[in-house]
């Protein structure tokens, strides 16, 4: 809320007016034209609310013809801002005439809004007056003065504050303040060189440090890219203030050969300047200097040496790649950015120099190399990586997993299938997770497929059920043979892993197999599974509206439980339409899934009430007459009514 609409409520509630009134007197009187308005000011019955919210009316539709009433309010503490707010809205001269008058004779806190009001309309011809309240002992007046000359932001203003700044010391903050406001104004006009005049003078006296940063930063926005200077100035400060803001200033000045010129300056810095500064830098889009190379390599500064490498890990080319690794490869704190850096490090050198470091690396560095070698996919690492897989340390061997899931072809998938059926319990995990990243990567859907049915024969039914799992998460018509193969099987471990598979099934392909073993199996466990498959694929997949409903009215003929019966009733509520509407009720007579079909008729009459409201008044009688429940029939009623009044 406005500080304008939260003094009119203020008002209201001293005039004791209660909410309800007060609204209802606001909508009078803001119907009002000019004139009326005028005469509820001039009224001494006319109720306080009532004349502030005519003030507020005349500032937009007040001419000169307005100002006098407004003007015998301004005295008053209480109407004092709302009538200032009706004379800054009327554009005649007679309305600054009438504000620069009352200036001459008010005091206190009305004589205060006054100068602000001159300031908000931006009065060139009120200069000389507010520059006379400059002076007043009143430090309220003097610094609503300073603000006014501020906004009005004219180079005769500047020339005011600009030699009242060293000279009135009751008020230098606010004329500084005044200063860089007036200084925005001169530059949004143009007037660069005198706003940066203006600005350049808040150096020369003694100011609150808030206040040097603020004329700092009004300086940089006029000068941009011919401030570098300026910016130097800031980076060799020893004020923290001072030096941060030159931070944040580089990162966006665009001037050429500024990075080397910034980059000149570190060996004048403390090192953890320096790193700041080469953090700041390295937000530009300059590529790496030789400063950032020879910091991040021989820095005897811990601070300073990991700013470095953060820096060349965002912004390096192939000349960083060989200091990254040193420190990828080091103990040190930096470790992990550099690491972070070499995975996105762009060009074919840098690949070259990962692999060369393999050659002879210790454990430790193949755990970090072949980290890097599988997520660069560096396909020349392959060789070593398929050498790993045996290694006696447990550490590389399962960073050569991970990276051989990176990087196997299809003809790979056999030593990973092999791995996957190992006894040990560990290794077969990680070769399971490797495999399935590999397969699901390959995306040789035909030759994965095959390569996986051929082991089912003789897998373990614990690999087996894995296989048949991965199988699913590929699709594709020859993995659905495969495991609807498998869901036929007699054996009881084979066939339960299968049917659970067919029901997580990633599309629909899989629904007139699991219709089949719904209406076909022995078993009642698999005939349940399979028919809650078959509905959760019409329920939760994507499909043709009219597929939808061939589904449910097959699974309710197909479904032997109440259960699967009301779970089907959903499905009709994703295609909701008068047909299914009067399906949904056709389902009231039978006491097995009469609250289910009221649920799902309750759901789809909203849908369908603006297209066909005589349906649902006859659907939502039915449901409201029949036992369901307080809560369906309630809702049942609701809707009855909005069918019937929409039906009028």
């Amino acid at each position: 809320m406005s500080a304008f609409r939260v003094s009119i409520v203020m008002l209201a509630v001293a005039a004791g007016v209660t909410p309800c009134s007060a609204q209802t007197n606001s909508k009078e009187v803001m119907a009002k034209e000019s004139a009326e308005l005028i005469k509820i000011l001039e009224s001494e019955q006319s109720p306080l609310f009532d004349k502030a919210k005519a003030c507020q009316r005349l500032a937009v539709v007040g001419d000169k013809n307005a100002v006098p009433a407004l003007v015998r309010l301004l005295p008053d503490e209480t109407l004092n801002l709302y009538a200032r707010f009706g004379l800054e809205g009327i554009r005649d001269p007679a309305a600054a005439q009438a504000l620069r008058n009352a200036a001459r004779e008010l005091q206190g806190r009305p004589l205060a809004g006054v100068l602000g009001s001159l300031g908000q309309i931006r009065d060139e011809e009120s200069v000389a007056l507010l520059t006379e309240m400059l002076n007043q002992e009143d430090s309220l007046i003097a610094n609503s003065a300073a603000a006014a000359l501020g906004k009005i932001g004219s180079t005769t203003a500047a020339e005011s504050l600009q030699a009242a700044l060293a000279k009135n010391a009751r008020a230098q903050t606010a004329i500084a303040d005044a200063c860089i406001v007036c200084a925005d104004a001169l530059a949004a006009a143009g007037k660069n060189d005198e706003a940066n005049a203006l600005l350049d003078a808040l150096s020369q006296v003694e100011l609150p440090p808030h206040v040097q940063i603020a004329a700092l930063k009004g300086r940089f926005a006029i000068l941009r890219d011919d401030g570098q200077d300026l910016l130097i100035e800031q980076l060799s400060s020893t004020d923290d203030a001072r030096f941060n803001l030159g931070l944040a200033v580089m990162r966006d000045m665009s001037a050429e050969g500024l990075a080397k010129k910034l980059a000149d300056r570190l060996k004048d810095l403390s090192p953890s300047r320096q790193a700041l500064l080469l953090l700041a830098l390295g937000d530009r889009p300059e590529g790496p200097l030789p400063e950032m190379l020879a910091a991040a390599s021989t820095s005897d500064s811990p601070e300073l040496r990991e700013a470095a490498i953060r820096v060349l890990a965002k912004r390096g080319d192939a000349s960083a790649a060989p200091i990254l690794l040193d420190a990828a490869l080091s103990e040190g704190s930096f470790a992990a950015s550099a690491q972070q850096g070499l995975q996105t490090l762009q060009g074919k050198a840098v690949d070259d120099a990962i692999v060369a470091r393999l050659a002879d690396a210790n454990p430790q560095a193949k755990v970090v190399l072949f980290d890097l070698a599988g997520v660069r996919r560096i396909a020349a690492a392959t060789p070593l990586v398929r050498q790993a897989l045996n290694d006696s340390n447990a550490e590389v061997k399962a960073a050569a997993l991970n990276a051989f899931a990176q990087l196997a072809a299809v003809n790979d998938m056999d030593v990973l299938l092999e791995r996957a059926s190992a006894s040990d319990a560990a290794e077969a995990a990680a070769s399971r997770q490797a495999l399935r990243t590999a397969v699901l990567r390959l995306g040789d859907q035909e030759t994965s497929t095959r390569k996986l049915t051929e082991r089912l024969t003789n897998a373990t039914p614990e690999y087996r059920a894995y296989l048949l799992e991965l199988l699913g998460q590929m699709g594709g018509s020859a993995a659905l043979k495969a495991v609807v193969a498998s869901a036929n099987s007699s054996d009881a471990a084979t066939k339960d892993a299968a049917t659970r598979v067919l029901g997580d099934w990633p599309n629909a392909d899989a629904a007139l197999a699991l219709l089949a073993i719904a209406k076909n199996d022995r078993e009642a466990k698999y005939q349940i599974r399979a028919l809650r498959g078959y509905l959760r694929i019409a329920r939760q997949l994507q499909l043709p509206a009219e597929e939808r409903l061939v589904m449910f009215l097959t699974a309710m003929d197909v479904a032997r439980r109440d259960e699967e019966k009301q779970l089907a009733m959903d499905v009709l509520t994703r295609i909701p339409s008068s047909e299914t509407l009067r399906i949904a009720v056709s389902f009231l007579d039978d006491p097995t899934v009469k609250a289910a079909a009221a649920d799902a008729a309750v759901k789809i009459a909203p849908k369908v009430l603006a297209s066909d409201a005589k349906t649902v008044a006859a659907a939502m009688q039915k449901v409201a007459g029949s036992d369901v429940g307080a809560e369906l029939v309630d809702r049942a009623n609701q809707l009855l009514g909005q069918a019937q009044s929409s039906g009028r």
